[in-house]
């Protein structure tokens, strides 16, 4: 998500999109890793939330840190993952040789956030290949129908 992690022009339509979704009077919020390369001084009133969400992965559940900001005047919010294998705190964003697991892991806690918080949306929107774990497991999660965009 431009400006605080680019790689390519994905980023700019995170920005662009929610930003324009948001002037037509919708609600968009933006879920993202919590990259330890992005740059946290472009994010306005970061602060972690006081609260549990776990996320069951790898045949046991592991505790997320859920952080809560805003970039460009949109509601962001971060997962930090409590694994050994420190997924997003590497210096990069993909190109690991465990990106299929990082990003499942992701994926599960960010349905995971949703389902707790008790937010069923209308669309998730989701960017490249890194997300289409969404695809597989929002059914059992939120429960709903939910239309699935997806670039590829």
């Amino acid at each position: 998500m431009a400006p605080v992690a680019k790689v390519g022009g994905l980023g700019d339509v995170i920005t662009g999109l929610g930003k324009a979704l948001q002037r037509k009077g919708h609600l968009v919020e933006i879920v993202l890793p919590k990259y330890d390369c992005i740059q946290y001084d472009l994010i306005a009133d970061l602060k972690a939330l006081d609260v549990v969400i776990e996320s069951y992965f790898d045949g046991q559940l592991f505790r997320n840190t859920i952080w809560v900001g805003t970039i460009e005047g949109l509601p962001v919010y971060l997962i930090s993952p409590h694994h050994p294998a420190k997924f997003f705190w590497r210096g990069t964003y993909y190109g690991e040789h465990d990106d299929f697991k990082r990003f499942s892991f992701f994926s599960r806690a960010a349905l995971e956030l949703l389902y707790e918080a008790g937010k069923r949306p209308d669309i998730i929107h989701c960017h490249d290949w890194q997300t289409t774990f969404v695809v597989w497991t929002k059914s059992y999660l939120l429960k709903s129908c939910c239309l699935m965009v997806i670039d590829f």
